[in-house]
């Protein structure tokens, strides 16, 4: 899961320091693209300011048609994006492909933030949302490598293997995130999500509360095999007299509970002090 999310991450940072190694190289290849400053600022700037578009067109369909969705979309668009920059012919088409990938990123962002936070457990939190830090700085730096030592082309079109990646990886492998089944009345499918995320038997996003072996135990084996042989010789020993029993043998010191416990593995059960309520006058005269 945390690499799914994390390539969108990094394909959402070189999307947006894109431009810092295009707009050089495009100048660069004056003969082929013709545009003027104003045209490389629209370039520059385009890329954010269609991204609130992106998320509120993301917040309103990651709650239709569900967080997993949503960002597939996104990296469908995202795809789109690279796509018509990697083969375009003019400045209108970059514009064109910065537009979606602006998009793209609007619905990626939100919906990335929200599938961590409902699908990962409270304790690893900090360590996902770290992660997803360190991958917009590594994006940031490997556009920026890229656009040096690569032609521009190249490295848009490496961008768009690393978008392709994580389409995939989304597509097959990432479940929808149980909280969106749940509001929707989808129970089973909910159950799924978790058991694939978990494993089977651990159907919980919290770590603490999963299936554990318990606390250890507070006799040993031999100490266990003591109480036993006592019960079975002293059929009528309460479970009190059987952990003093213990007590002055072994020196362990355990509950009632417990030494009633043990010899349930052979079938004797300490008994507990019967106690009766106290008989009355008219009872009395009954037994008369």
């Amino acid at each position: 899961m945390l690499i799914c999310v994390d390539f969108g991450f990094l394909v959402y940072s070189m999307g947006l320091s894109h431009t810092a190694v295009l707009i050089p190289r495009l100048k660069e290849e004056n003969n082929t693209f013709t545009f003027n400053d104003q045209q490389a600022a629209y370039i520059a700037s385009v890329y954010s300011i269609v991204s609130p578009v992106g998320y509120v067109l993301g917040g309103t369909i990651t709650d239709f048609c569900g967080r997993r969705r949503t960002i597939i979309l996104g990296h469908i668009c995202y795809i789109v994006g690279w796509i018509a920059i990697a083969a375009a012919q003019n400045i209108s088409t970059i514009l064109v492909g910065r537009i979606i990938e602006g998009v793209a990123k609007g619905l990626t962002a939100i919906t990335g933030f929200v599938y961590t936070d409902e699908m990962s457990d409270p304790r690893l939190r900090g360590a996902f949302s770290i992660s997803m830090k360190i991958s917009v700085l590594l994006g940031i730096l490997l556009i920026l490598g890229l656009g040096t030592f690569l032609h521009w082309r190249t490295a848009t079109a490496i961008a768009l293997s690393g978008d392709i990646v994580a389409l995939l990886g989304f597509v097959f492998y990432m479940p929808e995130t149980p909280s969106w089944l749940v509001r929707k009345g989808r129970l089973r499918d909910a159950h799924a999500s978790l058991t694939k995320l978990w494993g089977p038997g651990h159907e919980t996003q919290s770590i603490a509360d999963r299936p554990r072996e318990g606390r250890p135990r507070k006799t040993t084996p031999g100490q266990d095999r003591y109480v036993r042989l006592s019960a079975r010789r002293n059929p009528i020993a309460s479970a009190t007299t059987l952990r003093h029993d213990l007590r002055e043998a072994t020196g362990v010191v355990v509950s009632s509970q417990t030494v009633r416990n043990r010899p349930h593995d052979i079938g004797l059960y300490a008994r507990r002090p019967l106690k009766t309520p106290a008989l009355r006058p008219h009872h009395r005269c009954a037994r008369a």
